[in-house]
């Protein structure tokens, strides 16, 4: 085992000196060392930098947050973003850094940018926030792309529209995404082969593209053709429990819900999954939207096997008068 001792030495003692002004006195010193530290050093300093980078950047808005210039908010606002999570090195804990991001900057960030505009006659842009983009998927099998909008305006405003081709294809197919809740999107990418893809979100007065840079592209691994699952039988309802017969060759069961009864499942209205199992479900969570669910719920099951496959939906069936 290595490990680094770093001392910050070189200006005066740290409690004499405003936080703002320690954390550059702490950067410049990390700059002057980095370039001949060893490569395992200099790994570990830079997440260091990101670190002390982000806080810098944190004291500096709070300094400045009540009486911001235009020119300075995005600037620092970015630089602090990029700081935060660079400071992880892992998927578990980048995962939970950038929804406390996103948390943050919906909050803060958004309010005080709207505020700052509001005398220039000049509306927030657009945030626009893909979830966790599939990378690859099995051929013949869904790759849901969900995007989060982050808008001062109404939600009721913003739509999105998912364009994509075939790779060597020279022209763009397009639809639009469906409202999970709010300014949430989604929808499955017809996905054959290897498939290019970017959004396009809009709010009626302006309009942004994801990725802003480049096409992203998802590949499909193909595979030889299988037997579908069949659906769930005898689904029914007993005391607001969800019951079904079991299916051969289940893996798990998807289950989907939505107030209209001849719904299509897909990604806008999936609750959850329960594995093979367990052959009953009881809807305890709250409505997409996070408030309790009331009138009438429509639910359906699907079979999934090991290798991913999704059975037809089963008919669907309906809680009345729920609430919880």
């Amino acid at each position: 085992m290595h490990a680094l001792i770093f001392k910050f030495l070189e200006k005066p003692p740290v409690s004499v000196l405003p936080e703002f002004e320690k954390a550059k006195a702490q950067l410049d010193i990390i700059d002057k060392y980095i370039l001949t530290a060893t490569p395992t050093q200099r790994e570990r300093l830079m997440n260091l930098r990101c670190r002390i980078a982000a806080a810098k950047d944190h004291i500096g808005m709070n300094n400045r947050f009540n009486d911001p210039q235009w020119t300075e908010l995005p600037d620092v606002m970015q630089s602090w973003a990029r700081n935060f999570t660079h400071r992880v090195t892992d998927i578990s804990s980048l995962g939970n850094v950038m929804s406390s991001q996103n948390r943050f900057v919906q909050l803060n960030y958004l309010p005080k940018e709207q505020e700052v505009r509001q005398p220039m006659m000049i509306n927030a842009p657009l945030h626009p926030v893909v979830i966790s983009a599939p990378a690859s998927t099995f051929a013949g099998q869904p790759a849901p792309v969900t995007v989060r909008v982050l808008d001062s305006h109404t939600y009721k405003s913003v739509s999105a529209t998912l364009h994509w081709r075939q790779a060597g294809e020279p022209n763009w197919k397009s639809a639009p995404m469906a409202r999970r809740v709010k300014a949430i999107f989604t929808l499955d990418v017809p996905a054959a082969g290897l498939v290019e893809y970017y959004l396009t979100i809009t709010d009626g007065n302006s309009s942004v593209r994801w990725p802003v840079t480049a096409n992203r592209s998802i590949i499909n691994i193909g595979k030889a053709p299988v037997v579908p699952q069949a659906k769930p039988l005898s689904v029914k309802i007993d005391n607001q429990t969800i019951s079904w017969k079991a299916t051969t060759g289940a893996f798990w069961y998807r289950i989907y819900r939505s107030n209209k009864p001849d719904f299509k499942p897909g990604p806008e209205n999936f609750v959850t999954y329960v594995p093979a199992s367990m052959l009953s479900f009881i809807d305890g969570a709250p409505g997409f939207d996070g408030k309790p669910l009331s009138g009438n719920q429509f639910y359906r099951i699907t079979a999934v096997d090991k290798a991913g496959n999704e059975s037809v939906a089963s008919e669907s069936v309906n809680i009345a008068a729920r609430m919880h």
